[in-house]
């Protein structure tokens, strides 16, 4: 800046301008404006700068020392004197967390670091890196930077203030997230988990009717080798052991009409979406009025059946190798660890979905749990009704030995 427009500044009739000119004089060291600095000193109005003038006039004549102590104010805290030891290390250590707290936004740590940095080597107050790192974290220049440093009041404001906007941040990409969702993205998700349950239940009912045949036809052909064997004269082979309890449960799935898989499927698929809208829908109610939560009802599909449709795949394979397993008939353990595991990803789900309900609303995991359980009991009314209307056509289909089939 040349010196006319410095010496224009330090006439100004703004108390500020004349503060900013002097500061700015200080650091060119401008000898030409020493006159002006002088008056200033001596009647200025403004208390600070003449404080401020008087400074910088004895900076300027060689005076280093003028510049080591933060202008007196009242309302302001001095900085901590310094006991005549420098700790370099130190010190350029909380410079440079300084430097990183501010580069991530956190100011009031930043400003924390810069005054222990300061302490540790009061030396900093003349360095160019040292002030331009304050000026950055205070968002002032100069002195009014120093004097915010030891402000604990204003330091106070700033930590408030990053709260505030830290809130109002999170709250911000909350709903930034939650506009993402909508109608139409919700009814793809359930038209995909209504799809999911009607085919996977189909494949279940043909999965166990070819299982329970398997029984009979693996049977059939070691009964043949077995005959082959004894006719080729080979006397070590040995008659095949029939399992009559598995034979009488696989006889009965054999035998069910296909007209099951299909309605069942059907019957299932509504009844399943029925109850997951009811579900949904009450406990967007609870979570949104109630627990003051803030988030939509299509936010909320997205992400609970979202979870489901990535999850009922696993879960249904799993079952189906469980059936397999089951009518193999010497393959029990496999059985039970298959519907074991399927049961695990089950109960994951169930946890995944207390997760995913507390962040579309914004109010944690326990809330979300809270919300979900408590709607979970009225969810299975509608439903209930369902099944009390369709249940007779569904159960005239299964054979009554079925009902009563024993274990194995």
């Amino acid at each position: 800046m040349s010196q006319s427009i410095i010496s224009q500044q330090l006439q100004s009739e703004d108390p500020k301008q004349r503060f900013q000119a002097i500061k700015k004089a200080a650091r060119s060291k401008d000898s030409s404006v020493l006159d002006l600095l002088d008056n200033i000193a001596s009647n200025d109005p403004d208390n600070q700068v003449r404080s401020v003038a008087a400074r910088a006039y004895a900076y300027i004549l060689g005076d280093e020392s003028a510049i080591e102590a933060p202008p007196p104010s009242e309302k302001k805290q001095a900085a901590p004197a310094s006991n005549g030891r420098v700790d370099v290390s130190m010190a350029n250590s909380h410079l440079n967390s300084a430097l990183s707290l501010q580069i991530e936004g956190q100011r009031n740590k930043a400003l924390k670091a810069i005054g222990k940095a300061l302490q540790a080597n009061p030396d900093f107050r003349t360095d160019p890196y040292f002030i331009s790192i304050l000026e950055a974290t205070t968002r002032l220049e100069g002195e009014e930077a120093f004097d915010m440093l030891f402000d604990k009041e204003k330091i106070k404001h700033v930590q408030v203030s990053e709260k505030q906007m830290a809130k109002e941040k999170v709250s911000g990409d909350h709903w930034s997230e939650v506009e993402k969702s909508n109608w139409a993205s919700a009814s793809m998700d359930l038209i995909i988990f209504t799809l999911i349950t009607i085919i996977g239940t189909v494949l279940m009912v043909l999965i166990a009717q070819q299982s329970a045949q398997n029984v009979f036809t693996g049977y059939t052909a070691a009964l043949d080798a077995y005959d082959e064997a004894i006719d080729a004269g080979d006397n070590s082979a040995t008659l095949p052991i029939r399992n009559f309890a598995l034979e009488t449960v696989a006889r009965e799935y054999r035998d069910l009409p296909m007209t099951l898989g299909l309605v069942g499927g059907v019957v299932m698929g509504i009844v399943s979406l029925l109850q997951l809208l009811l579900h949904l829908g009450l406990t967007h109610l609870l979570a949104r009025y109630i627990f003051r939560g803030k988030g939509t009802l299509p936010h909320l599909i997205y992400n609970v059946v979202s979870l489901y449709n990535t999850r009922l795949p696993v879960i249904l394979f799993l079952s189906y190798m469980g059936i397999v397993m089951a009518f193999s008939g010497d393959m029990e353990v496999v059985s039970m660890l298959l519907f074991g595991a399927s049961s695990l990803v089950s109960l994951l789900v169930i946890f995944g979905i207390f997760m995913r309900t507390g962040k579309t609303y914004a109010f944690g995991p326990v809330k979300g749990f809270l919300a979900i359980m408590i709607t979970l009991v009225p969810s299975y009314i509608l439903p209930g009704i369902v099944w009390m209307l369709a249940s007779p056509l569904f159960m005239s289909m299964i054979p009554e030995s079925l009902l009563a089939m024993p274990s194995f």
